[in-house]
């Protein structure tokens, strides 16, 4: 008999402490997921900052007129063609674009008229 009642308490204990794990498990996927939040949150954080860090250059040149179906994959090439054909004698290799940004504000309804 105090064998049968020692795997019982023994039961209960293992029961218990798998309950406790289990809670554990529970709690660590929660604190998983919310350290992933907050890491994707300063991720958004950083480069918002940056870009406006970039867009707030002394050195930045303001082009107006460029349409605003020339998407942002695209608008660095965009204005690399368009200075190669401004300056058609000057020395294209050299020519470096560190970043091409549109301005801050909402994008126009008319996808032809200009914006900066």
């Amino acid at each position: 008999m105090p064998i049968k009642e020692g795997l019982n308490d023994l039961m209960q204990c293992t029961h218990v402490i798998e309950e406790w794990m289990d809670q554990a498990t529970i709690r660590s996927d929660a604190h998983e997921q919310a350290i992933e939040d907050l890491r994707n949150l300063v991720r958004q954080l950083v480069e918002a900052q940056d870009d406006l860090n970039n867009r707030s250059q002394c050195n930045n040149i303001r082009l107006r007129g460029i349409p605003e179906f020339i998407k942002m994959d695209t608008l660095a090439s965009t204005l690399r063609e368009m200075f190669c054909g401004l300056l058609p004698e000057g020395p294209h290799a050299e020519l470096r674009l560190n970043r091409a940004n549109r301005a801050l504000w909402a994008p126009s309804t008319n996808i032809t008229q200009p914006q900066e």
